[in-house]
């Protein structure tokens, strides 16, 4: 599964978005739940996400 994943910076910096292939444990707890997004939006006025050509 590919993931967009925001680092919050050690200071006033801003964010650090990163793309990550990440695997999902096959079992989960009794509290978690697990879905698929199929499509997210960000707003550009809150927070900037720089542009990936690779994706």
């Amino acid at each position: 599964m590919k993931g967009l994943y925001c680092r919050a910076a050690a200071t006033d910096a801003e964010p650090k978005f990163l793309i990550r292939e990440t695997s999902l444990p096959e079992l989960l707890d009794s509290h978690l739940v697990r879905v698929q997004v199929k499509a997210c939006g960000l707003s550009p006025l809150d927070l900037k996400v720089p542009f990936f050509s690779h994706i």
